[in-house]
């Protein structure tokens, strides 16, 4: 994991190598709001529609 200040205070850019989507997932899940996926496109659609399908049942 390599990480690279960024432009933005208290904001960080984290690269890393990713085996499992899964355990991805729920290592950044709890950062909510404050995280956000820039890279590999694929990877952020997949998170967008895992974000969909779990607010989906509540109607929001």
């Amino acid at each position: 994991m390599a990480e690279q200040p960024n432009t933005r205070l208290n904001t960080r850019q984290v690269v890393r190598r990713i085996s499992s989507t899964f355990w991805f997932f729920r290592e950044i899940l709890p950062y909510g709001e404050d995280c956000v996926i820039i890279g590999i496109e694929s990877l952020r659609n997949r998170f967008i529609t895992k974000l969909r399908s779990l607010y989906k049942p509540y109607e929001l």
